[in-house]
């Protein structure tokens, strides 16, 4: 592989929960739910299935990751030990 060689799609329905890509013989799966924590539902699940039964052959790896949220969070503010 070289650093001009782009993620393809890869070709297997999917719910728009997951995202799927490849790189060669890597395969990237991506959650794609960050609003609700990438939590997984019965789509989601039934997607995953999909994917790891009709993953192309010459697949050699799959890398599972997650979308995050692209929002600031606010930090709780401290407040030290016995504070009620």
């Amino acid at each position: 592989m070289t650093a001009l060689e782009r993620d393809e799609p890869i070709d297997i329905e999917l719910p728009q929960s997951l995202k799927a890509t490849r790189l060669g013989a890597i395969a990237h799966l991506r959650l794609a739910r960050p609003e609700k924590r990438n939590a997984l539902d019965d789509t989601t699940v039934l997607g995953l299935e999909a994917f790891f039964t009709r993953l192309p052959p010459d697949i050699r790896a799959v890398v599972l990751t997650r979308r995050r949220r692209a929002l600031f969070r606010r930090p709780r503010p401290f407040r030290g030990r016995g504070a009620a």
